[in-house]
């Protein structure tokens, strides 16, 4: 008996889940695959155009094919198993990470009909799991099931925001730099200050009892004053990776 290759089940639903994908993806996301291990490489990088074809945003997605998913009892929630050390290596991408679960069960053979649930791994999201990241072996993320990626998936909103949220804190780290303190640890405590005298930004709001908020235009205090509060408002549980 011949003793040839055989593809692992593994293997086999990575390929239908791909080929399931490619029907759902919107008509302004441009697809690179990536190499890498299947068990933490990152399976593509995502260039995101505009109506007039401009290439505007970029993330990477991960995609998981499954054959037995697990629901929760109103299928309001579809879980799937990710080692942390795998959460750990996507936390520290520059770019944003989507993960994509495709519900294969019952549709192998009409893979256009198989559902494809997404999620984002942002910064929120890791700081709501710091904890188990650190104490478990593998987490179970949670995807809300009303999240299907479909061809008309408009992501450009989000990522938008995100991209203006980055710029504000890069103002800020610049700021920062005139400190003798590193930029890490002045946002820290940037942030413990607002978190623990709430007050500090109330009155950043009102303009009131604080006198630099009327430094004139130009000035480190007055570029301070909107970027703080950009920072403060979006970024609380921004995490910061050495």
């Amino acid at each position: 008996m011949a003793n040839l290759p055989k593809e692992e089940l593994s293997q086999e639903i990575g390929k239908l889940a791909a080929r399931s994908l490619a029907t759902k993806l919107p008509r302004t996301w441009s697809e690179t695959p990536l190499s890498g291990d299947t068990d933490f490489g990152l399976d593509y990088m995502i260039q995101l155009k505009t109506q007039k074809n401009e290439v505007s945003f970029s993330f990477y997605l991960q995609l998981k094919g499954t054959t037995s998913p697990k629901y929760n009892d109103d299928r309001s929630f579809i879980s799937h198993s990710f080692k942390t050390s795998t959460l750990e290596f996507y936390m520290r991408q520059e770019q944003l990470v989507m993960v994509a679960l495709v519900d294969l069960r019952d549709n192998e053979e009409s893979l256009w009909k198989c559902p494809v649930y997404y999620t984002w791994l942002d910064d929120e999201w890791f700081d709501e799991h710091s904890s188990k990241l650190t104490k478990q072996d593998s987490i179970s993320v949670k995807i809300p099931t009303v999240q299907l990626l479909e061809t008309s998936l408009n992501v450009f909103d989000f990522l938008s925001n995100r991209i203006t949220e980055k710029f504000a804190v890069a103002k800020l780290k610049k700021g920062l730099k005139t400190n003798t303190k590193p930029v890490a640890q002045s946002l820290e405590m940037i942030a413990e200050a607002i978190v623990e005298k709430p007050i500090l930004f109330k009155s950043i709001e009102e303009k009131q009892d604080v006198p630099w908020l009327h430094n004139p235009e130009g000035t480190y205090a007055n570029e301070l004053k909107g970027v703080l509060k950009v920072y403060l408002q979006i970024n609380l549980n921004w995490r910061i990776v050495s």
